[in-house]
């Protein structure tokens, strides 16, 4: 039986208290700071992020929970049929004059939807109706046909869950206003080269990678504006831009050590405790400078 490594997604302050609980202890002359603690480990974790799972969800997994339809109880299963019929109502241009009731052709589809939003408020620890409303304010606005559309709710899963935890993710940013600052100087050089106007920022799932640079420049100490400056320097061949996703990772530091070798910036060489910019830099210059 294939067995996985475990790996958790928690905010900063529940890693305080469960930090807390296991190191305290009565008499002990340490006295621990517990939430910088937990703020030093969730810097120091954040270059070890599982980038390419969205809170272990995917559409497998998520059948295999909705296969277990007790868990949506008539009543929940009616509750998000209300629900779905008032929003359909009075928010959105696919009007609807019926709900979905148990003798419906959607009813199965609304029993399986009802199982998704009930695993989606237990993810997201949220009540029960908040959390099947926060579902439906992401997914129904992202539908355009009343074709099948409690199929389609079903099918937005993933997507909802990867937009949830994106919002949480600019929620807990502990820096937003940086991050803002980042965001401009990114959005204020394209609109140099090209005159777009970009909107990223509605955007959670694109706006958080904002979060990572700022967080990746914070760690290697180097102004924000000269690494988004190097990102963009380092396509330029391609007359083209770098996309938000693209600005954190190895070819990423491999335009920033081009960029500041080119353009003899320097760098303090200083020792920390991880591994300092000069390190990396040298490395880079060392194996991989590829675009």
């Amino acid at each position: 039986m294939d067995k996985r490594e475990p790996s958790i997604h928690i905010t900063e302050s529940k890693l305080a208290k469960i930090l807390f609980e296991i190191m305290d202890v009565e008499g002990s002359p340490v006295n621990w700071n517990y939430k910088k603690l937990a703020t030093e480990i969730v810097k120091k974790a954040q270059k070890h992020t599982l980038n390419n799972r969205s809170l272990s969800i995917s559409n497998d997994k998520l059948d295999k929970k909705v296969k277990q339809l007790v868990k949506a109880s008539e009543s929940d299963a009616m509750m998000l049929s209300n629900l779905i019929y008032h929003i359909r109502r009075s928010k959105t241009k696919l009007y609807t004059k019926t709900k979905v009731e148990p003798d419906s052709k959607e009813y199965g589809a609304l029993k399986e939807l009802t199982a998704i939003c009930i695993e989606f408020c237990n993810t997201f620890e949220l009540e029960k109706k908040e959390g099947f409303m926060k579902y439906l304010n992401i997914a129904i606005p992202k539908i355009s046909s009343s074709l099948n559309f409690i199929g389609k709710l079903v099918n937005l899963a993933e997507k909802v869950y990867s937009i949830m935890e994106a919002e949480k993710f600019i929620l807990e940013d502990e820096n937003s206003s940086e991050t803002k600052e980042i965001f401009n100087i990114y959005s204020k050089l394209i609109t140099e080269q090209n005159g777009l106007v970009i909107n990223y920022d509605k955007d959670p799932t694109i706006y958080r990678h904002f979060i990572e640079v700022r967080r990746l420049t914070d760690e290697m100490d180097i102004p924000s504006d000269i690494y988004i400056k190097a990102q963009f320097h380092g396509l330029m061949w391609t007359d083209s831009y770098p996309e938000p996703q693209h600005l954190v990772g190895d070819k990423a530091m491999s335009r920033l050590s081009k960029y500041m070798y080119e353009n003899k910036i320097r760098v303090s060489t200083h020792k920390t405790a991880t591994e300092s910019f000069a390190d990396k830099l040298k490395k880079l210059k060392d194996g991989n400078t590829g675009n």
